[in-house]
């Protein structure tokens, strides 16, 4: 026997249960403009944080290790067990202000990054950050 009520409630049939899609997330190559390769300019952050690392007095190098955690819309760049920073995967916003792809950000917390960016990794200037971290704003 079933019964429906006025609002609908009743002998519903269950829901259907649907595989998860599991979403990848790293982007390997921009079609658009081959010159500004995501991967190309992390690499070059990544041996930038460990000669200004190194240049600033730090005696075991080998166990300095900056690492690379790809989410949705940025990829958090990690130095042993610390957030570095975020940087930006693609052009969007964040907390109302847009940013471009490949902006730096400084953490706010371990899964979040701040309000405004601090640089680019596609610019050749490198004075906005030192191997602790993005500069603040001036």
């Amino acid at each position: 026997m079933s019964f429906n009520f006025i609002n609908n409630i009743g002998n519903a049939p269950k829901a259907i249960k649907r595989p998860k899609v599991v979403k990848k997330c790293k982007p390997t190559y921009d079609p658009n403009n081959p010159s500004r390769d995501l991967d190309i300019a992390l690499q070059g952050l990544k041996n930038n944080i460990i000669l200004k690392y190194k240049n600033w007095g730090g005696h075991n190098v080998d166990g300095f290790n900056v690492s690379f955690k790809y989410g949705r819309k940025f990829v958090k760049v990690l130095e042993g067990t610390r957030v570095w920073g975020f940087v930006a995967i693609g052009d969007d916003s964040h907390k109302n202000i847009p940013y471009n792809r490949g902006d730096t950000f400084k953490p706010a917390s371990w899964s979040a990054p701040a309000k405004y960016a601090r640089g680019n990794v596609f610019h050749e200037n490198t004075n906005w950050y030192e191997w602790t971290g993005p500069n603040y704003l001036k």
